[in-house]
């Protein structure tokens, strides 16, 4: 997602701040900094690749119909477990359920 996006996102974080809760960051350079900071862990990253394989319209597509996009991630079970073992969080995780609801009810 673009840091233009990121901080649209977080602006609208901010304005529903009904619930009590902050955005956990400043804006995309704020999160940028922190995913920097992360020491990197031994898991494997992962990469592949994406395409829009829908209809293309008429004319001229827009670009993102037709650009190839590289995806970085590692798997999430493996995250999982590696936080779950790390003592660093034995006291940080609430594993109560949490439902949040707005002024409408929803």
């Amino acid at each position: 997602m673009p840091g233009a996006q990121i901080d649209v996102l977080f602006d609208l974080w901010a304005t529903a701040g009904d619930n009590g809760t902050e955005p956990p960051f400043a804006g995309h350079n704020d999160l940028y900094e922190t995913i920097d900071s992360i020491p990197l862990g031994d898991l494997p990253w992962n990469c592949f690749t994406v395409t829009y394989n829908g209809p293309l319209p008429d004319g001229e597509a827009p670009t993102w119909m037709t650009t190839e996009y590289e995806v970085w991630c590692r798997d999430v079970r493996l995250v999982m477990r590696s936080q779950l073992a790390n003592p660093d969080f034995k006291s940080e995780i609430d594993y109560t359920p949490l439902q949040m609801f707005g002024p409408t009810g929803k």
